[in-house]
C-alpha cells in the first residue's frame, strides 16, 4: 500500500501540450497518460526509474514524470506542493536534447511562481 497518495493537479497549459502531442505523437500521450495515472496510483512511493530529481533545477523540488520508465522521447516536469502533485509542463528527454529540457524546466518554474494555489 503507497504511504502517501496525493491529488495530481495539471496546470492548464500543460493540457494545452498535452493536447498538441496527442494529436503529433499519440503513442507517447497515451504514455504520458499511463505514468501520470501511475503516480496517482503510487504517489510519493513511485520510484526511479519512473520518476526522478531535475539536477540543478530552478524550482526547488522540481521533479520528471518519466512515461515508459524512462524509455520515452518526453517528461513531465512537476513538483509536491503541499498535500499535492502539480503538473507544471511537457519537456523533451534532457539527455537527447539539453537546452530544451532546461528551458522546461525554467517554464514549469515560472508557471509555479505564477499560479494561485490555495
Amino acid at each position: 500500500m503507497p504511504e502517501r497518495l496525493l491529488p495530481v493537479l495539471r496546470h492548464c497549459e500543460l493540457q494545452i501540450e498535452l493536447g498538441v502531442l496527442m494529436r503529433t505523437d499519440p503513442g507517447e500521450a497515451t504514455a504520458v497518460e499511463n505514468a501520470l495515472h501511475k503516480l496517482e496510483a503510487e504517489g510519493t512511493m513511485l520510484p526511479f526509474p519512473w520518476s526522478s530529481a531535475v539536477r540543478s533545477p530552478p524550482l526547488k523540488g522540481l521533479r520528471e514524470l518519466r512515461p515508459r520508465a524512462g524509455h520515452s522521447r518526453v517528461r513531465i516536469l512537476y513538483v509536491r506542493h503541499g498535500e499535492r502533485f502539480i503538473m507544471l509542463a511537457l519537456a523533451p528527454e534532457a539527455e537527447g536534447d539539453p537546452r530544451r529540457f532546461r528551458r522546461a524546466a525554467q517554464l514549469a518554474a515560472k508557471r509555479f511562481h505564477a499560479t494561485t494555489l490555495d
